[in-house]
């Protein structure tokens, strides 16, 4: 049976590497032999050979993790030879490198991807659908987390498989509490919580003044979106036909958020902020430099953390509304096969691998947080790697709570483009519920149209 023939030509891609896609489909042979390995759909490695492309993006700190997996991938399979084509400056270079191979007929053989890429590059047809393959080989998704899967799923097909995945949670600076005599946040706080211990650190002490929390729009779509869901409100219907930002939930939620800053005065407002850029801008540097108690950002936070002299950090899962619910915006790295791979066996292989226990293992370890399967999670030597005596249950908490980000949604340019400027409205005092009834309008006139 030659699923790999099925897929690759199922859906055509564009003008220019047609032709790859259709070489790639007939050079591929019948399935090999698989050996049910920690979730199923391992080639076993006697039957692959190849050279595949693995092309990624990873900064200079990163990018030992990466290279660790690759070797231990070949040592497992030694007839395959992974070539690296990395990407040392981000997305800003990976993403038009990778356009431009695709365009040209030149394809790698398997990709990172983001969400945003992921249903770029699936509507384009540049990727195949996983799923026959994870069907057939057995490929067992029951120790994801099913935020994870999920966010691989374009128009019903498995695009992409998560190897990373990555979300804003609650960090906070013990000593700051202790110092203050307040209790450190437990796991059923509430918004009403946070905010009365984010009045309680903050201290006005002219140009060193010290903030409860940081309230900036920075990445809103994994900080403010969250508030959202937990409110009970949406941002589009199911169908992405209809926006709901002019919904009280909505408005409530986004309008909590920034009255952190304008109203209570805990977090630094938007002028605030401008005027101490280089250390208020970034909540990395605003909690690492003790000017913020309590922020919320990503996971991949506590390796800098970790490194921070005198800094004394803990995280919780985000707090809970009082009648609201739990909800986390997971954002995720995923790896996908192109549909003009020329090495199809050896580039699943490396996708099962690159999704397997051990590979995961490798990145928590090293600080790379947090992991896609719930094993992983759960295993002490990943949980070193988030730092000693941490409090891990609140990544866990907020993974099982999971759904994916907004920017996976397939009409996501047409919110961006509205909503960016919305939230700087709003966090420079403008009425959540003036602003957001205006973009709710803007943006469905957008969805009338065709996505672009």
């Amino acid at each position: 049976m030659n699923l790999w023939r099925k897929t690759l030509t199922k859906r055509s891609l564009l003008t220019q590497t047609a032709a790859a896609a259709g070489g790639a489909a007939a050079v591929t042979s019948a399935c090999v032999p698989f050996q049910i390995g920690d979730s199923g759909g391992a080639p076993a490695s006697s039957g692959v050979a190849g050279t595949i492309r693995w092309s990624y993006w990873a900064n200079d700190g990163l990018a030992p993790i990466y290279d660790q997996i690759v070797d231990r991938f070949q040592q497992e399979y030694p007839k395959v030879k992974v070539e690296k084509e990395r990407a040392s400056q981000g997305t800003g270079e990976w993403t038009p490198r990778v356009l431009a191979q695709i365009a040209g007929g030149d394809p790698p053989d398997v990709i990172e991807q983001t969400p945003q890429h992921l249903t770029d590059f699936s509507g384009q047809g540049a990727l195949i659908d996983l799923k026959p393959l994870m069907t057939a080989h057995k490929l067992d998704t029951g120790d994801f987390f099913e935020g994870g899967i999920r966010g691989g799923v374009r128009s019903g097909k498995q695009f992409g498989l998560p190897f990373n995945i990555f979300f804003h949670t609650i960090f906070y600076n013990k000593r700051h509490f202790r110092e203050r005599g307040l209790a450190t946040p437990a796991a059923n706080w509430t918004w009403d919580d946070l905010l009365d211990a984010a009045r309680k650190l903050t201290s006005d002490t002219g140009s060193q003044k010290q903030w409860g929390f940081h309230a900036s729009t920075g990445q809103w779509m994994n900080s403010i979106v969250p508030r959202i869901w937990q409110n009970g409100g949406e941002v589009l219907s199911a169908d992405e036909t209809q926006c709901l930002l002019d919904r009280k939930p909505a408005i409530d939620a986004v309008q909590w958020w920034f009255d952190m800053a304008n109203k209570w005065q805990v977090a630094p407002t938007r002028a605030e902020l401008e005027a101490e850029r280089p250390v208020l801008g970034d909540p990395t540097n605003a909690i690492r430099q003790q000017r913020v108690s309590i922020v919320s950002w990503g996971t991949w936070l506590p390796s800098q953390l970790n490194i921070t002299p005198d800094l004394e950090w803990d995280l919780q899962a985000w707090p809970v509304p009082r009648g609201g619910k739990r909800a986390t915006a997971l954002g995720q790295l995923n790896v996908a096969i192109t549909q003009g791979t020329k090495a199809p066996d050896a580039s699943w292989a490396f996708v099962v691998f690159q999704i397997g226990k051990e590979a995961q293992l490798i990145h928590a370890i090293n600080g790379d947080w947090s992991p896609a399967r719930k094993s992983v999670a759960a295993d002490p030597k990943a949980q070193a790697g988030l730092g000693s005596n941490k409090n891990f249950r609140a990544i866990i908490t907020e993974l099982e709570a999971g759904r994916p980000g907004i920017n996976s949604l397939v009409r996501w340019t047409d919110l961006n483009r509205f909503l960016n400027p919305a939230m700087d409205q709003i966090f420079g005092g403008a009425a959540a519920s003036v602003v957001l009834t205006e973009a709710t309008r803007q943006i469905n006139e957008a969805l009338k149209n065709p996505p672009k």
